[in-house]
């Protein structure tokens, strides 16, 4: 299992149920792959694994045995594959701020340093990673 992939069981909570099912189906790392590749759209799944258009989409996706246990649950359906956004996001600020943190820790360099070298990488602002940098706000007391 690759890193990302193991990673983003961290933010599994986040995932939508309709996802969460798919992993359990396939694993992680096959659902990963889907959702790259199908995630926004809806997708009528083949039955069975005789050729046709539909069964090589998800073979230049997922590996055979993926395709069989992925067809013996949800063959002829026609099933919404989230694109997972939500997870995703977490899952990038989540290692992004674990970057700034290691880079200050280990290299001795600035955090402001280090924002500039990881922001390009991770896709994101300047400004954004200072957002995702701040620490959570603490609830306030209530007044009454």
């Amino acid at each position: 299992m690759n890193e990302y992939a193991e990673a983003l069981y961290e933010v599994a909570e986040l995932l939508p149920p309709s996802v969460a099912d798919i992993v359990n189906t396939i694993g992680i790392e096959p659902t990963l792959r889907l959702v790259t590749a199908l995630g926004g759209t809806s997708y009528d799944f083949p039955v069975g694994v005789a050729d046709s258009p539909r069964l090589r989409v998800l073979q230049d996706i997922l590996a055979p045995d993926e395709i069989e246990r992925l067809l013996a649950v949800y063959g002829g359906a026609r099933y919404y594959i989230p694109r997972c956004e939500a997870a995703l996001r977490e899952l990038r600020n989540r290692q992004f701020r674990h970057a700034v943190e290691a880079m200050v820790a280990r290299d001795g360099i600035s955090q402001k340093l280090a924002i500039q070298q990881l922001a390009p990488q991770y896709d994101i602002t300047e400004r954004w990673a200072y957002e995702i940098l701040k620490p959570p706000a603490r609830p306030q007391p209530g007044l009454f």
